[in-house]
């Protein structure tokens, strides 16, 4: 008969432990499922799962890899298995010494992985054995961890078996550990059922106290087989007297202190024999329709009750022991299920609980589940509403419960996208339909109460101004000039203006002003409008001079050429609406000599022209499309565990920077310094006020560090080879997760905005 992977799992660390002198733990892992996993690999487990599922393909047969630099931490393949082995001190490649026992644990883990597990015979319940402490054990005095992780589950609520599989502990060392410390007199066992015990001496006599009549004959002997190894069963086969009797005897024994009765714990767990194994029908596991209900959260924070928590969050507190679903603290506690999500999601968000779930991609997504649909009035005003209508018993109300937990269907995108698009129209009228379309693809990503954040955030910021309506106050300025434009259309002249300059009409200068014609007439209108925006950039104002003067060209064609200086010169822009009638009256006399001389003229000036044509386009283009980024970047800020956010260049210098917090963050003379530990992956940073935050993952596209005084957490993602952003997390944020968020911003920045064009 084939081994139990849990009785292969504690030979293979008793034969390391020999030959390395250490504590070693171990973990078997196949496709994905943990098989067995010590306690003390908690922290590796996912890490584990996820290595198996993806780069353990990539491993020959009884290779090895090391996954984590500076941890003991050593993954073999075996065939499809995955035996990891960890110890807390020595070396890394200690652990290579258990190729030269694979041979011997092979062929067990094979057929270990292969065989249905082992049915167990129904000894729970016709009979358990529940250790329990009879006093206050401190579990930091000197044990080891096998020994505290044991006694913690002596509790008398677990029995042997269930503190097996909850510690993950091989049942030898749990039955060891329970006779010594039963023996030291910090525990006792208690039975229910059918249970098997043993009497054990503990007070001996010779032969000569039956013939001095201290002691009969009878007891005597029953004394001698008291030994620990023979139960009431056996000492009553062995001496041919009924149980009933020898039970009356051992209880008199007991009395007079001369036996102790204990129970027997089998060292090995028994299994069913062969002909009821066949008649055994294992039913295939199927998944539950609501996952979410039967997870197991952890309490992992060391909490006085007496800190003000109200009724049922102390109940739901006590239980999370790992052992008990959403289902279990329902029915023990009768508290509704959509109340028992809102405790769990605020202390988990607190650091305070851990939320344990085999599919690690899911992790993610089931805490974005419980706020969006849990935690919200409209599901429990729905769930109370049902409820009410049910018979206040177990079964119904957790039917009730399920149903109310069911996916409710997400509302149609099309309209959301109608309606977000509605919401940006009427308060950022002036945003490109690009902008939009970007905009919203990034918020219908997101859950109801972030994209409400992030979209406020992103309309009430600073630099969203410049796609609002320009104030009243601008327009009464607009008039003014209106009525100056129209001025020109009165006088005649322009009739016999094309009259006269008919005969140069063919000649070469005429191509170079048909380009600026088109811009002549729609761009004068919008300059009124827009110069209340725009006015405030420093480097527009010299951009729009020539551009206005090279568009007054056309209109006085023959005074262009002997005045090229005079377009540099910004005192043009003061009057371009009267030189255009003025030139009439005094060209048609200089027109003969000025004609000779021009040719030459005509090139020089159209380049410039359209240089500058270009310029001030690029520019402006550039303009809105750094302030679109920085507006991407502002979206941040709707994540409400990021305070601070600044976009930082490799030479140290701060190119922008916005906060939530009441005064900005000065960091301007640590950003070299933070660029240099960096890149040498240093231990720890310094920003701020000489704020020492320490280093928990740094790689060339990310640095994660954390304050140990609770000033929160540093997240700095590179967006390209020039820029990165650094954002600041408050203490209760998790920084891993900001940092996915994070480089998800990063990414699009560089991919659809162009970032490295901002420097």
């Amino acid at each position: 008969m084939s081994k139990h992977i849990d009785a292969i799992a504690g030979e293979i660390m008793g034969e390391m432990e020999k030959l390395l002198l250490e504590r070693v733990y171990i973990a078997i892992i196949k496709e994905g499922t943990v098989l067995y996993a010590s306690s003390a690999l908690d922290k590796h487990i996912e890490l584990l799962k996820l290595f198996n599922i993806t780069e353990f393909q990539q491993l020959r047969n009884l290779d090895h890899a090391f996954p984590l630099s500076g941890t003991n931490l050593a993954i073999f393949k075996l065939d499809d298995l995955l035996v990891a082995l960890y110890t807390k001190k020595g070396y890394q490649g200690q652990l290579l010494s258990f190729k030269t026992k694979v041979n011997k644990y092979l062929n067990d883990l094979r057929q270990a992985a292969v065989a249905p597990p082992p049915q167990y015979m129904e000894a729970e319940d016709r009979g358990q054995i529940r250790p329990k402490l009879t006093q206050t054990v401190s579990l930091t005095m000197g044990m080891s961890e096998d020994e505290s992780a044991v006694l913690k589950l002596c509790d008398g609520n677990h029995s042997i078996r269930e503190i097996i599989v909850k510690a993950r502990v091989p049942r030898k060392n749990v039955v060891d550990i329970v006779r010594h410390f039963e023996k030291k007199g910090w525990l006792k066992l208690e039975y229910q059922g059918d249970v098997e015990i043993i009497p054990i001496s503990i007070k001996k006599f010779p032969e000569t106290a039956v013939r001095l009549g201290m002691i009969s004959k009878k007891s005597y002997d029953i004394n001698e087989l008291c030994n620990g190894m023979n139960t009431v069963k056996d000492i009553a086969r062995k001496l041919i007297i009924s149980e009933r009797e020898l039970n009356r005897i051992l209880k008199k024994m007991e009395k007079n202190k001369i036996i102790k009765m204990t129970l027997k714990i089998p060292e090995e767990e028994p299994v069913v024999p062969a002909e009821i194994r066949e008649e055994v029908q294992v039913t295939p596991l199927v998944e539950a329709p609501n996952p979410e209900l039967h997870i197991k959260p952890i309490m992992t924070a060391n909490v006085s009750f007496t800190m003000g928590f109200d009724k049922n969050e102390e109940q739901v507190l006590k239980l999370l022991d790992g052992s008990h679903s959403i289902i279990d603290l329902y029915h023990v506690t009768q508290i509704p299920i959509i109340d028992i999500f809102g405790i769990i999601i605020k202390y988990e968000e607190k650091g305070w609980i851990r939320i344990p779930i085999d599919d690690f991609m899911h992790i993610v997504t089931l805490k974005e589940k419980l706020k969006s649909a849990f935690d919200t009035a409209e599901l429990a005003a729905v769930y109370q509403k049902v409820a009410g209508k049910q018979v206040a018993t177990s079964d119904t109300a957790l039917e009730t419960a399920i149903s109310a937990l069911e996916e409710t269907p997400a509302a149609d995108e099309t309209l959301e996208r109608e309606n977000l698009q509605q919401r940006i129209q009427e308060t950022l009228p002036l945003m490109p339909i690009a902008a939009q379309t970007k905009l919203i693809d990034k918020l219908i990503k997101l859950s109801a109460h972030s994209r409400e954040g992030m979209l406020d955030r992103l309309i009430n910021s600073e630099s969203s101004n410049k796609f609002r309506v320009p104030a009243t106050p601008a327009v009464p300025s607009i008039p003014q000039p209106a009525y100056v434009i129209p001025a020109p259309t009165a006088p005649p002249a322009p009739p016999p203006m094309p009259r006269e300059p008919a005969p140069p009409a063919p000649t070469i200068p005429q191509p170079p002003p048909a380009t600026p014609i088109p811009k002549l007439e729609p761009a004068a209108p919008p300059l009124p409008s827009q110069a209340g925006p725009i006015a405030p950039v420093i480097d527009e104002t010299p951009l729009i001079k020539p551009s206005s003067i090279v568009e007054l060209g056309p209109s006085s064609e023959p005074i262009i050429y002997p005045l090229p200086d005079d377009l540099i010169s910004p005192k043009v822009l003061q009057s371009p609406l009267e030189k255009a009638p003025m030139p009439k009256l005094a060209p048609p006399p200089p027109l003969p000599p000025a004609a000779p001389a021009a040719p030459p003229t005509p090139p020089a000036p159209a380049k410039p022209r359209a240089r500058t044509d270009l310029l001030s386009g690029s520019m402006a283009a550039e303009e809105d499309q750094i302030s679109e980024v920085l507006n991407f970047i502002d979206s941040l800020l709707g994540i409400p565990e990021i305070l601070y956010l600044a976009l930082i260049d490799y030479g140290g210098t701060i190119f922008y920077q916005t906060t939530k917090e009441a005064e900005l963050w000065d960091i301007s003379k640590d950003t070299l310094k933070l660029i240099q530990n960096w890149q040498s992956q240093a231990p720890s940073v310094y920003l701020g006020d000489n704020i020492k935050y320490a280093v928990i993952k740094t790689e060339p596209n990310m640095l994660i560090a954390t304050n140990v005084k609770g000033f929160g957490h540093i997240v700095t993602i590179p967006i390209n080879e020039k820029l990165f952003i650094l954002t600041k997390v408050n203490k209760e944020g998790d920084a891993l997760l900001i940092a996915d968020d994070v480089a998800i911003v990063a990414k699009q920045i560089n991919e659809m905005f162009g970032t490295d064009q901002l420097i």
